[in-house]
């Protein structure tokens, strides 16, 4: 059974906002949280200001993070964000989270420049 953690808005609320184009990629991330130690995890989607992921272990709402996603042709990009959602269990087991980028990645626009210039367009 999965157990949500949401950030404090409704359903009505959260569904209401725009959202920012998205495109679905699985990339490996290692994530740290400070006395966390390194976790592993996969993207499940991209945007332009962050991205959901799924891991073994998830933080609640508001943790801030620094996570390192190995982009195709063996680069890395660090993004530092904070985590807006989390759910434990949702599919086998296995759990998600958004992440809210803080700052850019040059690596992150560069990469989704190149292969996925969708996310940049308007409406």
């Amino acid at each position: 059974m999965s157990t949500n953690v949401r950030d404090g808005r409704g359903p009505a609320e959260s569904e209401a906002r725009p959202r920012e184009k998205r495109v679905r990629r699985r990339l490996s991330v290692g994530i740290t949280v400070p006395g966390q130690g390194l976790i592993a995890g996969w993207t499940s989607n991209l945007a332009l200001h962050g991205l959901s992921l799924g891991a073994n272990r998830v933080f609640p709402p508001g943790t801030a993070l620094k996570a390192v996603i190995q982009l195709p042709d063996s680069e890395r990009a660090t993004v530092e964000g904070v985590v807006t959602w989390s759910r434990k269990g949702i599919v086998g087991g296995m759990s998600a989270m958004g992440i809210k980028f803080s700052g850019e990645s040059p690596q992150y626009l560069a990469f989704l420049k190149r292969f996925h210039p969708e996310v940049f367009r308007k409406g």
